[in-house]
């Protein structure tokens, strides 16, 4: 059986295959060189650097929260005479038990190895996200829009990101997208009813076990939609994770937990971490804190207002969602479900709770790899009868995500050529530079207005 897409296929001019896929060739090509080069290059898999080294003091019986643990692991596993591509500092030593747990299989043997492992499971892990976003959008790779839809995913700077430092938000990301596919297609053997899927739960159980601060919001998505089966699972699985993690490291006599939360306050307070004026470095940062701290350094006012605008906006897609519709034009009854993601406008929410995610609490630009949701949308409606003023919004806020730009400004502040007069002022430091949580925070109202607009066009 051939898609309606399929069918549409045959109707493109003939110059519409090679610059697909040209594109795609060379967004492939950009990927290869910003991230797996990039990663086995000097100073490269730097965060990878720091998984390696606590799993392995983790593995070994030793507190992988402890600058001496990890050196110690370091020295006698990693079979290399070089230090590794990371600081050492017990403030960067904050991921949970769970984490461990997970990473292990890709820190059993040398760094070497381990570096070479993790880089061609990121290539692959980006290159199966966008293929499972794309099935999410219902796009055929039939025709040339598929191309162009794989070209744009793969030239966004937070996949680089993500493989080049050795970031595990990739493996997180395509949890997520095994999850949203299972329950688009259940597997035959446990045939799914209402939209669950005990087997999607698993997948975002071991998300939230991996990266929490990613796959929590998705988890509760499911929750929010009352698919408790998916939800269940998912709780239970990132539950006996964590309970693995934890029972490792008191079998080893490690008094971890006061040793995890003296590092997570030194996060919060490092230069990794801290979204005031007084840290240099914060421009990495894409949390809302960062923007908010450009008007203010008080710290409550700032945490307040993040949960306040974050609720808000929450509660407003909410209520737009709530009104929403089905394919068919007709009212979306509580607990309802169709056969595709697209069908319950699932991808627009997932959009949304992309661009939420990145707000509430500590993210940087590797994280934004969730933002696959909304970029895969946007070719999913492309050539829709009716599109909302909104759409080019959201394509002009993603925008923002296909370069590194706070870095890329602040390397031109440094070698001077924006001069202080600008780079000081007003407009610049509360506006330019924070750039990506603005966009952000249009992703979010776009998808709302794109949500609430559905009522009258149901292909939104």
């Amino acid at each position: 059986m051939f898609s309606a897409d399929t069918i549409k296929s045959t109707n493109a001019k003939p110059w519409h295959w090679p610059v697909a896929l040209g594109l795609f060739c060379a967004a492939l090509a950009f990927m290869i060189y910003r991230g797996p080069i990039r990663a086995l290059g000097p100073g490269g898999s730097s965060d990878f650097s720091l998984i390696w080294q606590s799993t392995r003091a983790f593995t070994s019986g030793l507190s992988p929260y402890e600058v001496a643990s990890i050196q110690h692991a370091w020295e006698t596993h990693s079979n290399s005479d070089l230090s590794p591509p990371s600081e050492r500092n017990a403030a960067l030593l904050v991921y949970p038990p769970s984490t461990f747990v997970l990473m292990t299989p890709w820190c059993r043997g040398d760094w070497a190895t381990g570096r070479m492992g993790w880089m061609l499971t990121g290539t692959m892990l980006l290159l199966a996200t966008v293929g499972g976003c794309l099935r999410l959008a219902g796009l055929s790779w039939r025709t040339p829009r598929y191309w162009l839809a794989a070209a744009a995913a793969l030239a966004m700077a937070p996949g680089h990101t993500c493989i080049s430092v050795g970031q595990p938000s990739l493996l997180v990301m395509f949890l997520i997208v095994v999850a949203q596919v299972l329950r688009d297609r259940p597997p035959t053997w446990r045939p799914a009813s209402k939209g669950e899927s005990a087997v999607a739960g698993i997948a975002l159980g071991l998300a939230c076990a991996l990266k929490p601060q990613i796959g929590l919001i998705f988890l509760a998505y499911e929750l929010g939609r009352l698919r408790w089966r998916t939800a269940l699972t998912g709780a239970v699985v990132a539950g006996i994770v964590l309970a693995i993690g934890v029972w490792k490291l008191h079998a080893s006599g490690i008094d971890w937990l006061p040793q995890w939360r003296a590092n997570l306050a030194a996060f919060a307070a490092s230069d990794n971490a801290d979204p005031t004026s007084a840290n240099p470095l914060r421009y990495h940062l894409i949390n809302l804190h960062f923007w908010l701290h450009t008007f203010t350094d008080n710290r409550e006012l700032v945490k307040w207002t993040v949960y306040a605008l974050v609720a808000a906006l929450c509660g407003t897609f909410f209520l737009a969602d709530r009104g929403g519709t089905a394919p068919g034009g007709t009212a979306l009854q509580s607990g309802a479900s169709w056969t595709k993601p697209q069908d319950r406008a699932d991808l627009i929410t997932l959009s949304f709770l992309a661009a939420i995610s990145m707000l509430v609490v500590y993210h940087r630009l590797y994280d934004a790899v969730v933002l696959l949701f909304p970029l895969v949308w946007l070719f999913a409606k492309s050539h829709a009868p009716r599109r909302t003023a909104w759409t080019p919004v959201m394509a002009l806020c993603l925008l923002a995500f296909y370069i590194p730009g706070a870095s890329l400004m602040n390397s031109l502040v440094v070698s001077g050529k924006i001069p202080p007069s600008i780079a000081n002022s007003f407009v610049f430091t509360s506006f330019v530079m924070p750039h990506a949580v603005i966009a952000l925070v249009g992703l979010a109202v776009s998808a709302i207005a794109i949500r609430a607009l559905s009522h009258s066009r149901p292909e939104a």
